[in-house]
């Protein structure tokens, strides 16, 4: 038992919303609480918003030499809890502390990388290619209570449904920004090369029958099915807006408009079945083992939409905040960048999903003569021990 404790709680923090990321890396943003889209400039703007390609305060060029950023998390525990629990002997109280933090509708865990392959931006026009792997998956409190402390057979027990879904695919696009007066539009194209889906999900229920309060047999029933495909191809559209308003910069981009995924390389239906009436005379039956190939389908990309406003609050000190909506999960964030030397940004900044609480983040940048480097951390949930989650990032450019 000890053994199924601690690989439990290794899952939930191991494991892991659809990140509030569009296309491909910004480490200057993430170390700004998020909330960097307007001020996005160069190559970065082919995936934040087109439309800045077209900002007379932009690059003339940029190169993107390569780029990286990664986000793990859950909803329910942070790093001191894995702490404490991992590898120890569990009593009541504990078992206790760690159901009381999983939620009626179980804990959420997520993760997403994406990384920049090398692009170009010249003017108004930018090529870029991103690569992007995100999984999301929900443990529901009944797996959890049966991982920690085993079913009481004498009542029904339904084990609710865990899910979970892991997507890694590639887009290769074209950004062209308009520049009309203080008013600029964009869009960018992508072709998407899907190289791997995996969607599953797992029941299960234990229905006793008794008699003189006594188990006379338990019938049970479970599924864990999952639907994989080895590759796929697609389209995608991104369209934004920016206005200057003096050297105020506000900022509205949609991205994944229209973008899907046809999963049509070896799409298959794999798990098991079962369903018995165990009465303990007789053996008990043998999953129904499913393994078969189905139709190609259509994944869509969830549609990313964002606001965004950059301010200077003084000659070297930018203000930025930004709002992301991505299906029915909410973000919003903001930041402050300072400029003790034109080569050095400094930044901080901090934001609230609705996904997983809080966050805090920091960064800072690089800029000797052409070469640009940016790096970005931030903690979700909590500081340190208390943080559930975190954010990495990093990115390495060539500017005028």
């Amino acid at each position: 038992m000890r053994t199924k404790q601690s690989l439990f709680l290794a899952l939930l923090l191991a494991l892991s919303p659809r990140a509030a990321l569009a296309g491909g890396p910004d480490a200057a943003s993430l170390a700004l609480g998020g909330g960097g889209l307007a001020a996005s400039r160069g190559l970065a703007s082919a995936w934040q918003n087109p439309a800045h390609l077209a900002l007379a305060d932009g690059p003339s060029w940029s190169v993107g030499m390569i780029g990286a950023q990664a986000t793990i998390g859950n909803d329910a525990f942070g790093l001191a809890d894995y702490r404490d629990y991992n590898g120890q002997f569990l009593d009541d109280e504990a078992k206790s502390d760690i159901l009381n933090a999983i939620g009626p509708g179980g804990v959420s865990l997520h993760a997403r990388g994406t990384g920049a392959l090398p692009g170009i931006q010249f003017g108004s026009i930018a090529l870029f290619s991103t690569t992007s792997i995100v999984s999301r998956a929900t443990v529901s409190r009944a797996w959890a209570e049966l991982a920690l402390e085993g079913v009481e057979m004498y009542d029904p027990v339904h084990f609710g449904a865990t899910s979970g879904e892991l997507d890694a695919w590639t887009e290769l696009g074209i950004a062209l920004g308009y520049g009309l007066g203080p008013l600029s539009i964009g869009a960018s194209v992508k072709w998407l090369h899907g190289h791997f889906h995996a969607q599953g999900e797992a029941t299960g229920d234990l229905n006793p029958t008794l008699e003189d309060g006594v188990i006379e047999a338990v019938g049970t029933s479970g599924t864990l099915l999952t639907t994989t495909a080895e590759g796929g191809q697609g389209y995608g559209i991104d369209l934004g807006l920016a206005f200057n308003l003096g050297s105020t910069t506000f900022s509205a981009a949609a991205s994944n408009l229209f973008a899907s995924i046809e999963w049509d390389t070896n799409p298959r239906l794999s798990g098991f079945r079962y369903e018995d009436q165990l009465d303990f005379s007789e053996e008990p039956e043998k999953p129904e083992e499913v393994d078969e190939p189905i139709d190609p389908f259509i994944a869509a990309l969830p549609p990313v939409w964002r606001l965004g406003i950059a301010r200077p609050l003084a000659s070297r000190l930018l203000f930025v905040a930004a709002l992301t909506r991505i299906g029915d999960d909410s973000d919003i964030g903001g930041g402050l960048e300072l400029r003790p030397f034109s080569w050095l940004p400094l930044r901080i900044g901090s934001g609230f999903s609705s996904l997983d609480g809080a966050r805090y983040t920091t960064g800072f940048g690089l800029s000797p003569g052409p070469i640009a480097l940016d790096f970005g951390v931030g903690h979700r949930g909590g500081l340190f021990d208390d943080a559930s989650g975190i954010d990495l990032a990093l990115s390495f450019a060539l500017n005028p």
